[in-house]
């Protein structure tokens, strides 16, 4: 996997270096140099090495690349440039040699700068400057493949969803007592905000499997490492970032359920012990094995993750300001919170959660809500919107809504839809969440 990830990094950067050096550059000699090494490596196991572009997949011959978060930009970067220059496919027929490598960087690299990114332009370059065994194929993408990418990655993120509940479930039951499990879990969530953002963050509008707290905590884990994702964390803080939010509920499973779900307000005791959900969280994670390689920021992220911006809430625990990962996580809890339907309190529409956040900049840091406000969206995930026309849909992703007849049938996305505004879920005959899940398994999502 590491030698994979370094070729779709140096092959990245060779090509973006080559936009402005000449062939006898010694930057670039350096960066194919690299590229040319890795390419060896490959071939040491593979009888050849193609590197194909679907959709917005990478596949080393016709395996889909899983890459970690060290290789984003560049995995994204090679992805938009190969579109740009209108390639498919990169094979290498045999090991190249080195200058073969600086020719072919060279080549794809003055393509990207010039207004002339001809396919047939490249193909006739690469046979003028002796590359005689690397060469490329046009990007000639189906929609049945496309379609095919799209719903395996969508049953990747439903299963990951459901394995990350049960895994909780078993913590909290005592039948697991590692946690390392969690941290495949949190992996998968970040690599699969990547390839399918939009669906991955729709999943958390299902409110309905398993308990609330179980539930709720998978949702807060998936949009807390999207906020992470956004501002660029490191892959090491976006794993103690996922960590801190799928654990920050767990001392709930402690507190009695006629706590939890009184309909009446609560005595000043039952509060008290509400209040003490963030230390039980805390404690049951610090029992579990492997939490020696854990930082304290993971646990901070749980303990103050009831602390305002500016100072107040709980734990009465003497700090300036909440740890970043506390911060993000206010934010995130309190909107699955609010948009989840609770015995003693109604439930609010995306659009009305993401008000009440914006206007509470006491409680929640806002600089923080910006990042949040434009990863979901004004119309989040989710969230039930009337269209022009008469029809109503539920959004996907941004730009992307799944229109539902009136018979509750599920119809492509209409391209020329115009959103009017959001309703309530119990303004339609449909479950949204519903909508959502179907998505993962449609044989049609070409426009979804």
């Amino acid at each position: 996997m590491e030698h994979i990830n370094n070729f779709i990094i140096y092959l990245s950067s060779s090509i973006h270096i080559a936009r402005i050096f000449q062939t006898r550059s010694k930057t670039l000699r350096l960066h194919a140099k690299k590229t040319y090494e890795m390419v060896c490596q490959l071939f040491e196991e593979l009888s050849k090495v193609e590197l194909s572009l679907s959709g917005n997949y990478l596949f080393l011959n016709g395996e889909r690349i899983k890459f970690g978060m060290e290789v984003m930009g560049r995995y994204r970067a090679l992805i938009q440039d190969l579109k740009t220059l209108s390639i498919g496919s990169i094979i290498f027929t045999e090991k190249p040699v080195i200058d073969e490598v600086v020719s072919f960087a060279y080549i794809l690299g003055k393509g990207l700068s010039s207004n002339i990114r001809s396919f047939e332009r490249l193909e006739m370059r690469l046979e003028e400057m002796g590359v005689r065994s690397i060469r490329i194929e046009p990007l000639e993408d189906s929609e049945e493949v496309k379609e095919g990418l799209v719903r395996s990655v969508r049953k990747e993120a439903i299963k990951n969803v459901l394995d990350s509940i049960y895994f909780l479930k078993d913590v909290a039951d005592g039948s697991i007592k590692d946690i390392n499990v969690s941290r495949r879990l949190v992996r998968r969530f970040s690599e699969l905000i990547i390839e399918d953002r939009g669906y991955l963050f729709a999943l958390t509008t299902i409110k309905n499997m398993g308990s609330y707290t179980l539930n709720h905590s998978v949702n807060v884990c998936i949009l807390s490492l999207g906020m992470g994702v956004e501002l660029a964390l490191s892959r090491r803080d976006l794993l103690e970032l996922g960590i801190a939010a799928l654990f920050h509920d767990l001392g709930k499973v402690d507190i009695p359920e006629t706590i939890l779900d009184k309909p009446d307000k609560l005595t000043n005791l039952e509060y008290e012990k509400i209040k003490q959900h963030p230390y039980l969280s805390a404690e049951r994670i610090l029992f579990l094995r492997g939490m020696d390689e854990i930082p304290i920021y993971a646990l901070r992220g749980i303990l103050e993750h009831h602390k305002d911006f500016t100072g107040g809430g709980y734990p009465d625990i003497n700090i300036g300001k909440p740890s970043l990962f506390a911060r993000i996580i206010r934010i995130v809890d309190s909107y699955d919170a609010m948009t989840t339907p609770r015995v003693y309190q109604p439930v609010a529409t995306p659009f009305e959660s993401l008000k009440y956040i914006v206007l509470n900049k006491n409680v929640y840091d806002p600089s923080l809500v910006k990042v949040f406000l434009n990863l979901v969206g004004i119309y989040p995930p989710g969230t039930v919107v009337q269209l022009k026309g008469g029809k109503v849909g539920v959004m996907v992703s941004k730009g992307y809504v799944a229109v539902v007849d009136k018979e509750g049938t599920l119809k492509n996305t209409d391209q020329n839809i115009t959103i009017e505004g959001a309703i309530s879920a119990d303004e339609v005959d449909f479950d949204p969440a519903s909508v959502i899940v179907a998505l993962g398994y449609s044989e049609d999502t070409s426009s979804l």
